[in-house]
């Protein structure tokens, strides 16, 4: 970049998106700050608010002095033959249970008796706080106090009387244990001497010695009559499974012998030992008849192929085959005879077994119970005998034990403490309140930035109002501003005039109207920067080689003369009253392409005036003569002339003023508008300020183009260039089709 580029675009050689983002940072940082800023005053009263309570509380406050004791766990050595008791505490708790101990009423009663005692510490009060805390192997006593002395005498007096507590606690209860153990005793020998009673009253009733004999020898009874009975009940179920003809082809292989019974047993006579079904099925020749059956079956199928049945031979055959089959059906029925005869004698033997089982079962039943029942006493002997000698083993103990020599805990500090006061913290307590005040007031302020609907930033203005943002003014500084501005008498490429031609350039390429010849501007309330807008705004129009009409409607306030040095004389308070034609108050201005029609005469009743017949006859006259007709009108709020021009404009622009409008007031303006039947072009926003990011993105590339420009501009001189109405003709005709070679150029005529 060359030495000569402006200051706004020293230093601009690239456009990297880390840049950005700083810039985007460090102006957001710039509008907080602004808003802090606008309301310094709250901010500078919440702080002395804070700082005047804090300074108060700080030098209101006493000193206060500390002293601690420290409390350790004593280190106690056990050998295995000590056989003294011990007061032992859950370690889970220990903690915890000392603790309270070291807090109790008890323990600061007798503190506070100590301290009364001491006539130094007479007359004064107690600590500010005392507290008990637990350590990693110790408990630590810290008292606060307005004097150092009692502060260190409160907390020497807690620990010793809390360790005299402790030794008193653990005696009483040692001695309360002893006195429950020996009772305890007594009541034991009384439990064993009834029991051995008992015991023996027992053994005299039930004979125990015969007992258990008897009851072995019925157990004996009872298992061999139930082998006996399940032996009879098997036979049985195998007889009813079987048929007469399964018996003779197998016998009772698979059947075993039942037991006999006893001799001794008198109560049901034995059954027979030999059995008849055996034996019949032993001597039995069904298979021997069954195999001769088969022969001669055999011969008859062999000889009825050349026999006829009436044959003797045959005859004889089949005689013979009968008599076998007969003989076969005989066994047969014998056999079942026999087997269902079989199965009737076992189930009489079966139920002949039920009753003496029965008795059986309960005479071991009783047995068992007796024996049971002297077993029961037996072990609740021997329990209480235990019991006995564990608590006479743990009364020796108890008798034998010292608790006043075996301390768990110790005294490692008393009375410990400095002299200089550890509170108040003054320069600590008025930071505090400066800290506090300074955040209260930033949250006053960001909450009443909030509710403030007052918006500069254009995405947001443009989310309130619901229509698009043509264009954003930025706001002149000190060194620029005048009272009436106009782009013609600034540097060409400012700032400023590039943001009018920003929103020429959306009205004529971006809106999507039809009919865009004739526009009203206005605004919500007075002081949104509409009329010096809508001058400038005119001026581009006409720069661009368009005929405009500016029309200074705002027939209350109007200026719009001050910006060209002329004077009011007649205008359109006299068009719309009839006096004159509007083509003979038309004005010349300094720009060619402008010509304006101030406000005349300003009238008590412009409203009506408006309203009336002209404005419609004017207004499309002027459409003829001109190509653009631009309306500088009054604010929408509270004055009705705007409503009158907007029926007979083909659209609407709409100034509002950043950090300034209300966004109550701009909604109800336009929604005036948009109710009348108006049609709204979009919206202005005028007065962005160097906190506003897209001012910087403006003045950023704006520097850096203008600094390309200069340069070049100062290497070729170049002359700005007047748009054209329309294009000459070609000096080359258009080129011969398939051969992309122009004709030579055309004479002139």
């Amino acid at each position: 970049m060359s030495a000569n580029a402006t200051p706004e675009a020293r230093g601009v050689d690239s456009f990297d998106t880390p840049l950005m983002d700083r810039i985007n940072l460090y102006f957001r940082l710039r509008r907080y700050i602004k808003m802090l800023a606008r309301r310094w005053f709250i901010l500078l009263l919440t702080v002395a608010v804070g700082v005047g309570m804090a300074a108060h509380r700080a030098y209101s406050m006493p000193k206060i002095y500390r002293a601690i004791s420290k409390i350790g766990i004593a280190s106690r050595v056990v050998t295995p033959f000590d056989n003294k008791a011990a007061v032992l505490v859950d370690i889970n708790s220990f903690y915890d249970t000392h603790l309270q101990y070291l807090q109790s009423t008890k323990v600061r009663e007798r503190v506070l008796a100590k301290i009364r005692a001491d006539e130094r510490l007479a007359g004064m009060s107690g600590p500010a706080s005392a507290s008990a805390t637990k350590g990693l192997g110790f408990f630590l006593i810290t008292v606060d106090a307005t004097n150092f002395l009692f502060a260190q005498q409160y907390a020497l007096h807690w620990a010793r009387e809390f360790m005299s507590f402790k030794e008193e606690l653990t005696a009483s209860t040692v001695d309360l244990s002893l006195a429950e153990t020996q009772r305890e005793i007594e009541r034991y020998e009384r439990k064993l001497e009834k029991a051995r009673q008992d015991l023996l009253a027992f053994q005299v009733k039930h004979n125990i010695a015969s007992v258990k004999e008897t009851a072995d020898a019925a157990q004996q009874r009872l298992d061999k009559l139930l082998d006996e009975m399940t032996a009879v009940q098997t036979l049985r179920q195998r007889l009813e499974n079987k048929s007469s003809r399964d018996l003779l082809k197998g016998g009772m292989v698979e059947t075993r012998r039942l037991p006999e019974r006893s001799s001794s047993d008198t109560s049901n006579p034995a059954p027979q030992t030999g059995d008849t079904l055996e034996r019949l099925l032993s001597e039995s020749k069904y298979a021997e008849l069954e195999f001769r059956l088969l022969s001669k079956e055999d011969e008859v199928k062999k000889y009825s192929a050349t026999l006829k049945p009436r044959h003797p031979f045959m005859q004889n055959l089949l005689a013979e085959v009968d008599k076998l089959k007969r003989e076969m059906q005989y066994q047969l029925d014998l056999i079942e005879d026999k087997r269902l005869a079989r199965i009737e004698s076992l189930k009489r033997d079966e139920e002949s077994y039920k009753p003496l089982i029965e008795d059986l079962r309960k005479q071991v039943f009783e047995s068992r119970n007796i024996q049971n029942q002297f077993d029961r006493l037996k072990s609740d002997e021997t329990d209480i005998k235990n019991e006995l000698e564990s608590l006479r083993r743990k009364a020796r103990a108890l008798e034998a034990s010292n608790t006043r020599g075996d301390k768990e805990l110790a005294i490692l500090e008393e009375g410990i403490g400095s002299p200089v006061p550890i509170s108040p913290n003054r320069q600590k307590i008025i930071l505090v309140g400066l800290l506090l005040g300074l955040a209260a007031g930033c949250g006053i302020i960001y909450l009443l930035d909030k509710l403030d609907d007052r918006l500069e930033l254009a995405e947001d203005i443009e989310a309130e109002l619901g229509l698009p943002i043509l264009g954003q003014v930025p706001l002149l500084g000190s060194r620029q501003a005048k009272p009436r501005i106009l782009i013609t008498q600034m540097e060409e490429h400012s700032m400023f005039a590039e943001s009018i031609r920003v929103v020429r350039s959306a009205i004529m390429l971006g809106v999507e109207s039809p009919e865009k010849q004739v526009q009203i501007i206005t605004s919500a309330v007075p002081g949104d920067g509409k009329t010096t807008f809508s001058v400038n705004y005119a001026i581009t129009l006409a720069l661009a080689g368009n005929r405009v009409l500016l029309v200074d409607a705002d027939l209350r306030r109007g200026n719009v003369n001050g910006f060209f040095n002329l004077e009011r004389e007649q205008g359109l308070a006299e068009i719309l009253g009839g006096e004159v034609h509007w083509l003979d108050v038309v004005k010349d201005t300094s720009v060619a392409q402008l010509k304006l029609i101030t406000t005349g005469k300003l009238p008590g009743n412009p409203g009506e005036l408006l309203i009336g017949p002209i404005t419609a006859q004017f207004i499309r006259e002027a459409r003829q003569q001109y190509d653009f007709v631009v309306f500088d009108c009054p604010p929408l709020t509270a004055i009705d002339d705007a409503f009158a021009l907007a029926g007979h404009a083909d659209g609407l622009l709409f100034v509002v003023r950043a950090g300034k409008t209300s966004m109550r007031f701009a909604r109800n303006a336009l929604n005036a508008v948009q109710q009348r039947g108006g049609r709204i072009f979009g919206v202005v926003l005028n007065g962005i300020t160097a906190d506003n990011p897209y001012y910087y993105y403006n003045y950023y590339y704006h520097g850096y183009y203008r600094s390309r420009e200069r340069k070049s501009s100062k290497e070729s001189q170049a002359a700005d260039v007047k748009p054209g109405k329309v294009m000459p003709p070609p000096r080359k005709t258009a080129a011969k089709p398939g051969t992309g070679v122009p004709v030579e150029e055309t004479k002139e005529n």
